[in-house]
């Protein structure tokens, strides 16, 4: 499995997003967003901090504030699958390039 990142942007703000998949399309279903989004502005990370915080739960996506994502202390926190969403949250979600 590959550990995927992309920037997403929500109501909330924009993040760095991460999450390990078995597949290109994985990783695009579990960020929440399409193909097409996922070649434009998604790529396999290499990351340490990523990559670590992506293998605590394959499958899930761990993201951080846009702001913080490249600080040596930054913290990546679990985030549901598929859009993003959190309770109360942003309704929908857009790439951000």
């Amino acid at each position: 499995m590959k550990v995927y990142g992309t920037v997403l942007r929500t109501s909330r703000g924009q993040f760095r997003a991460v999450v390990q998949a078995p597949s290109k399309k994985a990783a695009a279903a579990a960020f929440g967003i399409t193909m097409h989004h996922m070649n434009g502005w998604a790529s396999v990370t290499g990351n340490p901090q990523e990559l670590e915080a992506a293998a605590r739960k394959p499958g899930a996506v761990f993201w951080v504030a846009i702001r913080d994502a490249y600080r040596s202390n930054a913290v990546y926190t679990e985030r549901p699958a598929r859009g993003i969403s959190t309770e109360g949250g942003a309704a929908s979600v857009s790439v951000h390039g």
